[in-house]
C-alpha cells in the first residue's frame, strides 16, 4: 500500500487540452452591416406614417440578434461539453481518494483524542500526588491547557503545575493572616468580625476592608451624636419636668425610697452623697443629721 500511494504521489496528472479558435465568418462585414443599420435608425422619429414600417425594421434587427445570441450558445454548449465531462472523471477520482482519507482523518483523530485524555490523566495524577505536600486541595488547582499541549517537555508541565500548587498555598496563608488581622481589628473597635472576613474571602483587600470598618465605627459614632443631639432639642428640662419641642409634658416613671442611714464617719456620708449624684438620683433631707450617744453596757 505504501509502494502504491508513492507511485499514486509521483504520478503527474496530465490532460490533453487543445482550445480551438472560435471566430465569426465575414466578421467585419457583420460589424458594418449592423453599424450602418445602428446609424439608420437611431435618429428614427416614430409616427402614424412611419409605425408599420418602423415595426418590420425592429422584427429584422430582433431577428439578427436572436441568431447572434443562438450561435454563442450553441457555441458555449459545444465547449461545455466535453469540460463537463473531464469534471465528472476528475471528480471521480478525487471521491475515491476522499473514501481512504476520511477514516485516515478519523483514525489520526481519535489518537490525537486518545492522547490527549492520556496527558490529562497524567496531570490529575500529579495534581492529586503534589498538592497534599502543600495541604492543598487537588480540587482547588485548575488545569492549565498549556500543560496538555503535545509539545511541552515533562519537566515544564511538571513545574507548571507545582509553580500553580505553590501560589495557591501562599493565597490561603495570606487569607490565614488576614482574617486573624480582621478579628484582632474588630475586637480593637469592638464590633462583629464575620461580615468583614468574608468580604476577605470574596478578595478584598485588607487595608480596604479595614478602612472600611473604621468608616463604619465612625459612621456610627456620628449617628449615635446626632441622635443624642435630636433628643435634646425635642426634650428640654424645666424645673425638674421634661418637655418636648411643642411644649408638651413628657411623661416619666420615677422611683422613691426611704432610708433610714446610721454611721460614725460624717465624711462617709458626704462621699455616698456625691456618689448618689453621679448615677442621677436625687435626695432631700427628711431629718437633719443629728448626734446619738449609745452605751454599751
Amino acid at each position: 500500500m505504501v509502494n502504491n500511494l508513492a507511485e499514486l504521489t509521483d504520478f503527474d496528472v496530465r490532460v490533453q487540452y487543445e482550445p480551438a479558435p472560435i471566430f465569426i465568418k465575414d466578421q467585419d462585414k457583420l460589424e458594418k452591416a449592423v453599424q450602418e443599420t445602428a446609424e439608420k435608425y437611431k435618429s428614427l422619429i416614430v409616427t402614424e406614417d412611419t409605425a408599420k414600417s418602423v415595426k418590420n425594421s425592429r422584427a429584422k434587427l430582433n431577428d439578427i440578434k436572436t441568431k447572434l445570441n443562438k450561435k454563442r450558445i450553441d457555441i458555449h454548449n459545444d465547449y461545455d461539453e466535453p469540460y463537463l465531462k473531464f469534471k465528472s472523471d476528475v471528480d471521480s477520482l478525487i471521491s475515491e481518494i476522499d473514501a481512504v482519507i476520511y477514516p485516515i482523518d478519523r483514525g489520526l483523530k481519535e489518537l490525537k483524542d486518545q492522547q490527549h485524555q492520556q496527558r490529562l490523566e497524567e496531570v490529575k495524577a500529579i495534581i492529586a500526588e503534589s498538592a497534599p505536600n502543600y495541604d492543598v486541595d487537588p480540587s482547588e488547582v485548575e488545569i492549565d491547557s498549556s500543560w496538555l499541549t503535545e509539545s511541552i517537555t515533562k519537566k515544564k508541565r511538571l513545574d507548571g503545575i507545582i509553580g500553580a500548587i505553590v501560589f495557591i498555598q501562599k493565597e490561603q496563608e495570606t487569607l490565614k493572616q488576614n482574617i486573624i488581622a480582621i478579628k484582632d481589628y474588630a475586637d480593637t473597635l469592638n464590633i462583629e468580625a464575620d461580615g468583614w472576613i468574608q468580604q476577605i474571602k470574596m478578595g478584598q483587600s485588607l487595608n480596604d476592608v479595614m478602612q472600611s470598618m473604621k468608616s463604619a465605627v465612625d459612621r456610627k459614632a456620628k449617628q449615635e451624636e446626632a441622635r443624642k443631639a435630636v433628643q435634646s432639642i425635642k426634650t428640654t428640662q424645666h424645673n425638674d419636668v421634661t418637655v418636648d419641642s411643642n411644649g408638651e409634658i413628657v411623661s416619666e416613671t420615677v422611683y422613691t425610697t426611704t432610708l433610714k442611714l446610721t454611721g460614725k464617719n460624717v465624711e462617709a456620708f458626704n462621699n455616698l452623697k456625691d456618689y448618689i449624684e453621679s448615677y442621677g438620683l436625687k435626695f432631700e433631707v427628711i431629718d437633719k443629721m443629728h448626734k446619738e450617744v449609745i452605751n454599751h453596757e
